[in-house]
C-alpha cells in the first residue's frame, strides 16, 4: 500500500549518480526507515546521528535534501 507516492527527483547537470539526501537523527529506526525507504527510490542516503556530525557532512556534501531531527542531544535543529 503506497499512502504518499513521491517521484524521484532527477539528477542535476553534472551531479554524479543519485541525488543525496542526509538524514540528520538520533533515532536509530527512523533513520533506518528513511534511508531504506529513500534508497529503494533512487536516492543515495548519508546519515549523522549528531548535530555536529551532520554539520559537517552538510558542508562537505553536495546533497540536494536534509531530514533534521529537531531535538538532537547536542544540537537544536
Amino acid at each position: 500500500m503506497n499512502l504518499c507516492p513521491m517521484e524521484k527527483i532527477e539528477a542535476v547537470e553534472g551531479e554524479q549518480g543519485a541525488p543525496k539526501v542526509l538524514i540528520i537523527d538520533d533515532d536509530t529506526d527512523a533513520v533506518e526507515v528513511l534511508s531504506a525507504g529513500l534508497t529503494r527510490l533512487g536516492y543515495r542516503t548519508l546519515t549523522a546521528s549528531d548535530g555536529h556530525s551532520g554539520m559537517e557532512l552538510a558542508e562537505s556534501e553536495n546533497t540536494r535534501l536534509v531530514l533534521l531531527d529537531l531535538a538532537l542531544p547536542d544540537a537544536d535543529g
